[in-house]
C-alpha cells in the first residue's frame, strides 16, 4: 500500500512541477509581449478593435513629435510643410500599428491560455472543497 501511494505522490509532483513550469513560461511570454509592444504607452499603442487611421486621428501628435525629433527639428533649420509633416508622422504610426497588429494575436493566444489555467485550477480547488 505505502509504495503505491509514494508513486502516486511522486506522479503529482511531477505534475505540479510541469504546471508550474508552464505557468511560469506563460507569464514570461506575456510580459515579453507587453515589452515589445510596450503596452503602459497609450500614445504607441493601438487601443482593441481601433483602426490605423483612427489610431493616428488618436496620436498624431504624438508621431509627428517624434518624426521632428528623428530629423533633428527644433524649430530652426530645415523646414517641413504641414503635409510632408503629416504624412512622415502617419508613416511612423502606421508602422507601429502593423508591429502591434502583427504581435497582438500571440499575446491575445497567451493571455487566453493563461486565463484557461487560472479558471480550471479554481473550478478543481472549489470542487475540492
Amino acid at each position: 500500500g505505502n509504495e503505491g501511494e509514494e508513486g502516486e505522490k511522486k506522479q503529482k509532483k511531477k505534475k505540479k512541477k510541469k504546471k508550474d513550469a508552464r505557468a511560469t513560461g506563460l507569464r514570461a511570454r506575456i510580459q515579453e509581449l507587453h515589452a515589445r509592444l510596450n503596452t503602459n504607452d497609450a500614445d504607441t499603442t493601438p487601443a482593441a478593435g481601433e483602426t490605423c487611421r483612427d489610431f493616428f486621428a488618436r496620436t498624431g501628435e504624438h508621431w509627428v513629435r517624434r518624426l521632428l525629433e528623428r530629423r533633428g527639428g527644433d524649430g530652426e533649420g530645415e523646414r517641413f510643410s504641414e503635409k510632408e509633416l503629416r504624412r512622415g508622422a502617419f508613416g511612423l504610426a502606421q508602422r507601429r500599428y502593423e508591429a502591434s497588429c502583427a504581435l497582438a494575436p500571440a499575446l491575445a493566444s497567451t493571455l487566453t491560455r493563461t486565463r484557461a489555467r487560472t479558471r480550471t485550477r479554481t473550478r478543481t480547488r472549489s470542487l475540492r472543497a
